[in-house]
């Protein structure tokens, strides 16, 4: 039957780890004082806005990796803007690239905090498309053709590791629109992403 125990710690005359001490039973124990630090990885947000959805196998957005940062993918939100002429379903692929498009809507890419700097950079409704890697994700969902809109949202597992762009200028990764174009639709699309040297 399990029962409650104790590691006993060489203190040594460094630095201390902050405890509560108790006793179990007959023996003194330290419990461990542990408090989750804030995540420190630079974080930004890239919003592509009113992307039309009546091209067929469009990249509706486009974000490529910097020099040196590698992009960790933490959220992608897909909302309708604009009502569809006609109510269908709109299948998005999430890609890999290994090289950028061009041709497109600038996105400036904005950091959840103002010091930080982003290496990544961003494109909406790209023109010509970057050359298409494998598909490492998949997005679906109606486009209505009338109030109440439709929207839906990908993002990281808790406790998986996070869709990872590696670092260098020919990375990133697409949202493509396939399976038939949709007159009259529009898309907001916003990605939320980290920067790290690792």
């Amino acid at each position: 039957m399990p029962q409650e125990s104790f590691v006993q710690v060489d203190e040594g005359t460094g630095k201390k780890l902050r405890t509560y001490q108790r006793t179990v039973g007959a023996n003194v124990v330290e419990s461990s004082h542990v408090l989750i630090d804030d995540p420190g990885l630079p974080t930004f947000v890239a919003i592509y806005g009113g992307i039309s959805t009546a091209t067929n196998n469009l990249h509706l957005a486009q974000l490529m990796a910097g020099a040196a940062k590698r992009l960790y993918i933490r959220r992608i939100r897909t909302m309708q803007r604009a009502g569809a002429t006609t109510a269908s379903a709109i299948v998005m692929q999430i890609l890999r690239l290994t090289s950028a498009g061009t041709g497109g809507a600038a996105v400036t890419p904005r950091p959840f905090d103002p010091t930080d700097i982003v290496s990544a950079s961003a494109m909406g409704a790209v023109v010509t498309p970057g050359a298409e890697g494998s598909e490492i994700g998949r997005i679906t969902m109606q486009m209505m053709s009338a109030a109440p809109v439709s929207n839906t949202v990908w993002e990281q597992l808790p406790n998986s590791k996070a869709l990872i762009v590696p670092a260098g200028t020919a990375n990133g990764l697409a949202i493509k629109q396939t399976g038939g174009a949709i007159a009259a639709g529009t898309l907001d699309i916003v990605i939320e992403f980290s920067e790290a040297d690792y």
